[in-house]
């Protein structure tokens, strides 16, 4: 009896063991299973993502449309502010030459020529006391012009839209 369960046994383990070549197979098999459906479900993710993005660039360009209103549309009015020439707070030996106008909404109120004067006056206080540095580039020219419309907006209790800088020389 003991030689039947070691034949049992013998002849189970001959059958469990796989032919060679099928283990390599199968794990190609498996591969190409797997590779196949992450490339269907990064596909699948990819034409969702893309529609999202379509239809959010079509409202955005829709939207676009309807803003198209023209920055300066309307009654404006434009003063020349006085020529404004200062030298910098850093190096002190830099001069700046700025011409600029004022543009007013409505008409020009009637002391636009003395305002203009004093807002020339404010500009020519303020860039004493900013450095060469920060009115380098793009980006400085940028912020120098928010500053003086803001000083523009105070001194003139409103009444001014913005400071427009026509032209600025640095020596």
């Amino acid at each position: 009896m003991a030689e039947e369960t070691e034949k049992t046994e013998g002849t189970d383990a001959v059958a469990d063991t796989p032919k060679p070549g099928t283990s390599i197979i199968s794990l190609i098999v498996a591969l190409v299973l797997v590779t196949a459906l992450a490339a269907g479900a990064g596909g699948l993710v990819g034409i969702l993502l893309y529609s999202k993005i379509e239809h959010v660039a079509k409202e955005k360009a829709a939207a676009k449309e309807e803003k198209a209103v023209a920055e300066y549309a309307g009654d404006l009015t434009v003063t020349t502010v006085p020529p404004i020439l200062t030298n910098l707070a850093n190096p002190s030996t830099v001069l700046l030459r700025i011409e600029a106008s004022l543009i007013f909404d409505g008409a020009a109120p009637k002391d636009a020529d003395a305002l203009a004067t004093q807002i020339s006056g404010d500009a020519m206080a303020y860039l004493r006391t900013v450095s060469l540095r920060q009115i380098e580039g793009a980006s400085g020219l940028l912020h120098l012009r928010e500053d003086l419309t803001e000083r523009a907006k105070i001194r003139s209790e409103g009444r001014v839209r913005e400071f427009i800088i026509q032209g600025l020389a640095v020596e």
